[in-house]
């Protein structure tokens, strides 16, 4: 998926040797079973390193960066702010609206009754 080419970039960019296995979902975009040997919730990407596994896209790009990159993609002293506010608005404010906007088409289509 497009989340784990980002990380697959960078793993390139810094020179970390990688592997990589694919797991294919099932019907219904369920992950497979053998996928919760790796990750208990069975979610993808997940990373495995000397600490041991890692999940979630945003906490391996910063493990990898802050462990491999020496010190070529770090946002410098002023940066970490903007970074720290897109973060938490990304996966605060805006993810509520994302969520508003996709259940409530699937709830209600568009062409049934308006959007209050």
């Amino acid at each position: 998926n497009y989340h784990s080419k980002r990380t697959v970039w960078l793993l390139k960019e810094i020179g970390v040797p990688y592997k990589i296995k694919s797991y294919h979902c099932l019907p219904w975009r369920q992950a497979p079973p053998e996928l919760k040997a790796i990750h208990s919730l069975r979610k993808s990407p997940v990373m495995q390193d000397g600490y041991g596994k890692l999940g979630e896209r945003g906490v391996i790009i910063e493990y990898l960066i802050k462990k491999y990159g020496k010190g070529s993609f770090e946002l410098g002293k002023d940066g970490w702010v903007d970074n720290l506010y897109y973060m938490h608005f990304a996966e605060g404010s805006i993810i509520i609206m994302g969520l508003i906007f996709t259940v409530g088409t699937l709830l209600h289509p568009p062409y049934c009754e308006p959007y209050l």
